[in-house]
């Protein structure tokens, strides 16, 4: 089974080839299924001192405080958000 990541390095070096032959070929949507692929990679969250964001938009996904759990998804820029073992806050 493919992964998002192997997909998304497929894309991109398919965009290589077909650039490199015809410029105007590769289309708007080609590029949208590569940053929707790009989005389901998993990011690790920006820590600060007191809260946790999304490392894609810095948007806030919850205080250190909390004790909540942490999204899947950012609901800013929707940033696949990967899952930290709750020592590492």
């Amino acid at each position: 089974m493919t992964t998002y990541k192997e997909a998304l390095e497929d894309m991109l070096i398919r965009k290589k080839m077909v650039q490199a032959q015809c410029e105007s070929c590769w289309t708007e949507e080609a590029e949208m299924a590569i940053r929707a692929l790009e989005k389901q990679i998993p990011l690790k969250p920006y820590l600060t001192k007191h809260q946790i964001r999304c490392s894609g938009c810095k948007a806030m996904l919850r205080s250190v405080e909390s004790g909540n759990k942490l999204p899947m998804y950012c609901s800013r820029c929707g940033q696949r958000i990967e899952q930290l073992k709750e020592e590492s806050y």
